[in-house]
């Protein structure tokens, strides 16, 4: 923009240019870590020479597709899975190997200094991804009928709630979900794991149709949403949080077959807890279903 006969660069806020050639955006995430033979040269001898691994995408548009779909204002350096043949490893020694995640480096501005792929993500050497699942109570001995007074045309999320209610007053289940930065969230069975029930059948039809879907932690002290969104062979999972807790990072990703077997089998685990119990929900569809293991 020129005021006057002199040139001033004017700022506007206006969308990140996503092309893979945008330097400004990416920084060396294409230009040094990008396809093509002159980069592959160019890092073999950096692998070298330095005794370190060098990454390189494969394909730099389908890269800039998948990565720009992981942007996160804000967020701080962390490593993503990404899908099989997008990136590879040259190794010290000359070898080439497939990358199975990326390193993210974010820039000042907000967008990127660099993105390269990695043989592994680091949590595999111990820090954690997304996981969530039920334990259900193991009864040592005969276990008495757990009554349930249902309300006439009770429907699947007051189920979800009664069934809850009996899980905890049976004691010893443990619900688990664990990510963003923690490990083991502070969950009960009563209320925690009841809201997550509440959404698992939608939650599942959208991860298997690879639809973006949502669940809501709703319960007081949670309250943090995750937001399933699909992105080639894995799902892109965000943690929103409304209280003093911060997700870090705030996106995970998972392989979409990887997800829909834990979440199938959460539910198996929920219906056989029931069971455990003698509970007569478990003859209640969809529990009994699920029971079969028809998830």
């Amino acid at each position: 923009m020129l005021a006057g006969a002199t040139p001033v660069l004017v700022h506007n806020s206006i969308c990140p240019n996503w092309a893979a050639n945008s330097v400004k955006t990416w920084g060396h995430t294409f230009k040094t870590h990008g396809a093509g033979a002159k980069n592959t040269k160019k890092l073999t001898d950096r692998a070298r020479a330095t005794g370190n691994q060098q990454g390189q995408w494969l394909d730099n548009d389908a890269a800039a597709e998948f990565l720009k779909g992981l942007h996160v204002e804000g967020s701080g350096p962390r490593s993503v899975r990404i899908p099989e043949g997008m990136g590879q490893v040259i190794m010290p020694d000359g070898s080439i190997v497939q990358a199975r995640a990326a390193t993210i480096v974010p820039s000042s501005n907000g967008l990127y200094k660099t993105r390269f792929p990695i043989i592994d993500p680091n949590w595999e050497a111990g820090e954690m991804s997304f996981s969530v699942s039920f334990n259900p109570a193991v009864p040592s001995g005969a276990v008495a009928p757990a009554s349930t007074s249902l309300e006439s045309g009770a429907d699947y999320e007051t189920l979800v709630m009664e069934a809850c209610s009996a899980l905890s007053d049976a004691g010893g289940g443990r619900f688990h979900i664990g990510g963003f930065g923690s490990d083991e969230w502070p969950l009960d069975v009563a209320y925690d794991l009841s809201a997550f029930m509440e959404q698992l059948p939608s939650l599942l039809a959208g991860v298997r149709e690879r639809r973006e879907v949502e669940v809501d932690l709703y319960s007081q002290g949670i309250e943090r949403t995750l937001a399933f969104r699909p992105s080639g062979n894995l799902v892109v999972i965000r943690c929103d949080s409304r209280t003093n807790w911060v997700p870090n990072p705030e996106c995970e990703n998972i392989a979409q077959d990887e997800l829909v077997a834990m979440l199938s089998k959460l539910a198996e685990d929920f219906a056989g807890g029931l069971k455990a119990i003698n509970s007569e929900l478990s003859e209640v569809a969809p529990f009994e279903r699920w029971l079969e293991g028809e998830v």
